[in-house]
């Protein structure tokens, strides 16, 4: 009869608890860091995708006030970007008098356009009818003495003044809290140009009137 073979301390713990537990314990903890490893790595992307939205409504808002301004100028009169914050909405408006310019046809509407009417949805840009892509026109004033606004009128020179002598600033928000985004839209009040700051510039409203 042959001697006892020495044992490890390993061989003992596995021989008690068997390996197969051992085993399951390692596959467990490899599985807890990579969902770790994934949503680090997700979460910023998810949060990326809503700050492209945003760029991409705040550019979609430019494209519209430059139609605006381009309109005022071939016409030689006004016309307007009004902005309806109940309901999320912005129009392209005709301000002068006599007969009404054609109004060209919406590009964003959901269905087919309705001949004279450019209403733009906010939330729609970009998601099909049931959709809404998370943004919110929030505000537009004045730069400088952050008088709030209603609108954005260009003239016939395509310039905002003389009825506004400073620059307008739009802001469009998304998410909520210490989440929320802002993306600035800023007019010039002497040539009336329009430009997008991205939204990964602001954290506060305060900011976008720096």
């Amino acid at each position: 009869m042959g001697l006892p073979t020495r044992r490890s301390a390993g061989d003992l713990v596995a021989r008690r608890f068997g390996r197969d537990s051992a085993f399951t314990l390692t596959e467990m903890l490899m599985s807890v860091t990579i969902l770790a490893i994934l949503g680090y790595v997700l979460l910023p992307s998810v949060d990326s995708v809503s700050a492209q939205r945003m760029d991409s409504v705040a550019r979609i808002l430019a494209a519209d006030m430059s139609l605006a301004r381009s309109l005022a100028i071939q016409y030689n009169t006004q016309w307007a970007i009004q902005f309806d914050t109940t309901n999320n909405r912005y129009n392209l408006v005709w301000g002068g008098s006599g007969t009404s310019p054609p109004v060209p046809e919406n590009p964003h509407a959901i269905g087919p356009p309705t001949p004279g009417v450019f209403q733009v949805d906010v939330a729609k840009l970009g998601v099909s009818t049931a959709g809404n892509n998370g943004v919110l026109y929030a505000g537009a004033a004045m730069k400088t003495s952050r008088t709030n606004v209603t609108n954005v009128t260009f003239g016939p020179l395509g310039s905002t003044g003389p009825l506004r002598s400073e620059d307008t600033v739009v802001w469009l928000t998304s998410g909520q809290g210490p989440q929320t985004k802002f993306s600035r839209v800023t007019v010039s009040w002497v040539t009336g140009q329009v430009w997008v700051d991205p939204p990964t510039m602001f954290t506060s409203i305060n900011q976008m009137f720096l």
